[in-house]
């Protein structure tokens, strides 16, 4: 069975490593330029409420190692890279990668259609006040005796 390290273990493991903040930061960078993904816990905070939190694993910790090691000479994108290069095997299932797509797609249809409607409502707001334009612009018929 894997053991898991939280936050606070992480970073007395990993020399270089100074606050949970850098480690959160480093962790979305790796996110955002590897696609490797975390393992994601939640813990009970509150009588109903929970938090997100992620666990690293004994080869994540050797990897924050490195990156930790390297970050110096290399800069930390460049660091990340050379801790997470890809393998062979790439680190996301071609399954993993299209549900993630999946998703962002269903994100941007959402926005589209939302974006659509908000089309919409512009459109006859536009006519609407074009009316009332028209309207105050019209001259005024006078009537007889000024009334």
């Amino acid at each position: 069975m894997t053991h898991f390290y939280d936050y606070t273990q992480t970073i007395e493991l990993v020399s270089g490593l100074n606050s949970v903040s850098t480690l959160k930061k480093w962790r979305l960078k790796i996110e955002q330029l590897t696609g490797h993904a975390f393992q994601e816990d939640r813990i009970r905070t509150g009588k109903r409420s929970y938090s997100k939190v992620f666990l690293f694993t004994a080869d994540d910790i050797e990897k924050l190692q490195r990156i930790a090691d390297t970050k110096g000479n290399l800069g930390l994108d460049k660091a990340i890279l050379k801790a997470y290069a890809p393998s062979r095997a790439s680190p996301l299932s071609v399954n993993q990668k299209i549900s993630r797509l999946t998703v962002q797609l269903k994100g941007l249809n959402q926005k589209v259609t939302d974006l659509t409607q908000q089309k919409q409502l512009l459109a006859i707001r536009i006519e609407q006040l074009s009316k009332q334009i028209e309207e105050l612009e019209k001259p005024k018929k006078r009537k007889l005796f000024g009334k």
